[in-house]
């Protein structure tokens, strides 16, 4: 199935609203570096820094995942796009 971009702007502005401008840069101790944020449907749908203070990036990632309804799948700077080795974040979990 394709998707248009209506299909796949709702879920970037929701990631959007939880993680911040898509391409954020932080400083300090308390930042995941270079997070990419993806489902298997839309592709990418986030990255950039995330702030580890306010709540955990796998607590935000499960309420954006129940939020867009779609497997929310976390990739780091080292991971290619790998799904098999992404952290998963199901909308059910």
């Amino acid at each position: 199935m394709f998707y248009e971009h209506d299909d796949i702007q709702p879920a970037v502005n929701v990631a959007t609203e939880m993680f911040g401008n898509v391409g954020r840069m932080l400083y300090g101790k308390n930042v995941l570096y270079n997070v990419t944020l993806a489902t298997r449907e839309f592709g990418k749908i986030w990255y950039g820094d995330m702030d580890t203070i306010a709540m955990s990036p796998q607590s935000q990632c499960s309420v954006l995942s129940q939020r867009i309804n779609q497997t929310v799948y976390m990739f780091n700077n080292s991971n290619t796009f790998d799904y098999t080795t992404a952290t998963k974040f199901s909308p059910t979990t």
